[in-house]
């Protein structure tokens, strides 16, 4: 028939395929819808064969409207098989109309939003000066509008929060020109993490310090050249002493100032405005909540047994976390970011990178070295210290250096290097959303 080999009387015709009235007809108004290219049922029918249905749709509408039954309603069939009653090996309809297509449109504007949501991420390297901020995207064979948000500003330490909304619209796939095209809405609450660390000080202890002897060395000297002299030592207020009464006591410590500590405000607890607290801008309750440098490898001693290990490599300049304490024994080297939530007793260990310590810090033995940043004490940051039952539930006293050669000393590029990984944008745990309200 669609060779003309079967004298038909056509009604219409598109490129796809064309329409002719039964010569058997079943009804009053029997019209045959003949696909152009040869699909024997609607068994052989393919994904793409997409653009074919729709043409063969379009041409059963015209047909109804030129047969005078478009307004009264009328019926579109497959017949496929014998018992069917198919007798023309060739698919003579475009009914056999699925929500598998509209489903398959709703999967592709899911897709053409994720998409888009994560381009955003990686392309924005920087918190755009107007908020909100539209970026929009053409992917595969659909749109992505991506707008970000700010929901709360950076305050005392902690970063700014932001909502990132991904609106992905597909336009194929539609049966016809009046069905809207496909949408899907995603979203992700962010954090902006800082690459770079407010190092205040080789070494900070903001739980002050108790010198003990005069060996070893705190140096704000940059290692690796690329940066200002710095403090050797940071401490509050009236929270240093000497190991000695000598005139040459302070000698260990290098920097600006050089032989003293840098004095970085009143000492105190929490957030209070004004102390050393604030002026070390470090979001420890992030670190413990586990919202901000999300660990690679994780310890844990404050149960038993204890769980976890330290890494067997640290080429990617890990984040290792020990939820309790590293004791004198501990025999492990390595570079990154080094938390410990506890207390610290570094002997003839090497770290280079950042070591972040919630309580207390000894420092012994004359191979240990901290090339990088150290900063101790900042459980005095968490008020109450019940709001994390894991941490010693009495503040840290000061940290006490003990002898030996021992070596903290600045070194701007370890910092940089440990923490490369987390300058971007941080997705925040347990919100991710599918159908964000469009405003």
């Amino acid at each position: 028939m669609h060779r003309g080999e079967i004298p038909v009387e056509k009604i219409a015709q598109n490129d796809h395929a064309f329409a002719v009235r039964d010569i058997n007809p079943r009804a009053p108004v029997h019209t045959l819808i003949i696909p152009k290219v040869h699909v024997p049922t609607a068994r052989e029918l393919e994904w793409s064969h997409g653009e074919l249905l729709t043409g063969l749709f379009a041409l059963a509408k015209e047909a109804a409207r030129l047969e005078g039954v478009f307004d009264g309603g009328y019926r579109l069939a497959f017949n496929v098989g014998d018992n069917a009653g198919m007798t023309i090996s060739h698919n003579r309809s475009s009914s056999e109309y699925s929500t598998t297509t509209n489903m398959r449109a709703q999967a592709d504007a899911w897709n053409v939003a994720y998409a888009g949501l994560e381009r955003y991420l990686i392309v924005t390297t920087s918190t755009p000066a107007t908020l909100p901020n539209t970026a929009t995207y053409t992917i595969g064979n659909g749109t992505a509008v991506v707008t970000l948000d700010r929901v709360r500003s950076a305050v005392s330490g902690n970063s700014a929060t932001f909502v990132l909304r991904s609106v992905g619209t597909v336009n194929g796939r539609r049966t016809s020109t009046t069905t809207p095209a496909a949408t899907r809405t995603l979203s992700q609450v962010v954090q902006r993490q800082i690459s770079n660390l407010d190092v205040d000080a080789a070494f900070v202890a903001l739980n002050g310090l108790d010198k003990n002897g005069t060996s070893g060395g705190v140096s704000g000297v940059d290692e690796c050249g690329a940066s200002a002299t710095i403090p050797g030592l940071g401490v509050p207020n009236g929270m240093y002493t000497p190991g000695s009464n000598s005139p040459s006591a302070n000698n260990y410590i290098d920097g600006s100032p050089d032989n003293a500590p840098s004095y970085l405000g009143p000492s105190g607890f929490g957030e209070t405005a004004g102390t050393a607290n604030t002026q070390v801008r470090v979001d420890w309750e992030g670190v413990l909540d586990g919202s901000v440098l999300q660990p690679d490898f994780t310890i844990n001693r404050t149960v038993s047994p204890s769980t976890g290990a330290f890494p067997a490599s640290y080429t990617n300049w890990p984040v290792v976390r020990v939820t309790g304490n590293i004791v004198n024994g501990d025999n492990f080297s390595g570079r990154g970011i080094l938390i410990v939530t506890g207390n610290a007793s570094l002997t003839n260990i090497t770290w280079d990178g950042v070591v972040l310590v919630g309580g207390e810090i000894t420092l012994s033995g004359a191979a240990t070295r901290v090339k990088g940043s150290l900063i101790t004490g900042l459980n005095v940051k968490i008020v109450p210290l019940s709001t994390f039952p894991y941490l010693p539930q009495t503040y840290p006293g000061r940290g006490g250096v003990g002898n030996g050669n021992f070596l903290v000393q600045y070194n701007s590029c370890h910092v940089a290097s440990a923490l490369n990984r987390y300058g971007g944008w941080l997705r925040m745990a347990n919100t991710w959303t599918d159908g964000w309200p469009v405003p």
